[in-house]
């Protein structure tokens, strides 16, 4: 571990930062790639709905900042200068995805998209974000774990020479578990919007299960202030995706939701295709009304010989 990876003049970066930088534009570079393979161009978007991302660097900064500072106005009571800290050091990832949705909605409001279709291409990628970033934080020994036997305990330097948990990489580890089970949320997303909560919930759950083995105060009922935003990350994931669902089946029982409706990828839905599909079915079975005339040769066929049995 190593607080410092390089300086440039007077200025120093951490691997914190560093992956913070790389995070960002691993984000940036994804969500177009994937908006212009999803077809998010036949649903009204454009180049200019990628802002959202350049503005998430500076509106996620401030919301991190501010969420820390919250949960720990003591210090920030005695020292306001370090508010001001031109670093990421000192910041809330909780505080960050709260302000990354509040700018996707916002420039949805102004742009007119679908917020939903936008936040969930936007929440995927971030998620993996967040992995990455974790990485950084066990690289610059920061977030560090409770102490412990296992073989695998790692002796953070900025610290002490105690072994401690790798928590940091039990987030990336519990991320890329996460990846596999949201790229099959995604597939099979009933409704825009369904992807996003369920990232929600699912962070929610390993936020609360990596703070048992960081090395965190303990605030109310033997749970930290991460693990008490965290619980209310899941139920509010929860009872949203509950209420969520079961609106959606009652609209689509009563016929209010159109049958042509995009899916939350930008692709068309199934009863679309199916719809365009039947034209070819029809000709392929001989149901279509307009049939060809018969051909020269069927008219001068000679009656079968059945007819002659007949006449016996």
């Amino acid at each position: 571990m190593n607080p410092e990876i390089f300086t440039f003049g007077e200025v120093w970066f951490s691997p914190f930062a560093v992956m913070i930088v790389f995070a960002y534009i691993f984000v940036f570079i994804a969500a177009y790639i994937d908006a212009e393979r999803s077809g998010l161009r036949q649903l009204g978007f454009d180049g200019w709905d990628m802002v959202p991302a350049v503005l998430i660097l500076i509106t996620g900064t401030i919301g991190a900042r501010l969420l820390y500072a919250f949960l720990n106005w003591e210090f920030f009571m005695h020292h306001p200068e370090f508010f001001f800290f031109p670093r990421f050091t000192a910041v809330s990832s909780m505080g960050a995805i709260a302000a990354g949705i509040l700018t996707v909605y916002l420039w949805c409001h102004f742009r007119k998209r679908n917020f939903f279709i936008m936040i969930d291409m936007f929440a995927f990628y971030t998620g993996i974000a967040y992995g990455i970033i974790r990485i950084g934080c066990f690289l610059t020994g920061c977030c560090y774990g409770e102490v412990t036997d296992l073989p695998w305990g790692v002796v953070m330097q900025p610290v002490d020479d105690l072994p401690r948990h790798p928590v940091q990489l039990y987030a990336s580890l519990g991320v890329l578990i996460g990846f596999f089970i949201m790229r099959k949320v995604r597939q099979n997303s009933p409704y825009p919007g369904f992807l996003m909560l369920s990232i929600v919930g699912y962070y929610g759950i390993l936020r609360f299960t990596t703070e048992f083995f960081r090395a965190e105060p303990i605030y109310w009922m033997g749970l930290s202030q991460a693990q008490l935003v965290a619980i209310g990350m899941m139920i509010f994931a929860a009872v949203t995706i509950y209420w969520s669902y079961t609106s959606y089946l009652f609209k689509k029982r009563k016929g209010l939701i159109p049958t042509e409706e995009p899916a939350a990828k930008g692709v068309k839905s199934t009863s679309a295709q199916e719809k365009e599909e039947k034209p070819g079915k029809e000709q392929a079975t001989g149901k279509n009304k307009k049939e060809k005339p018969p051909n020269k040769t069927q008219k001068k066929r000679k009656p079968k010989k059945k007819s002659k049995k007949k006449k016996k």
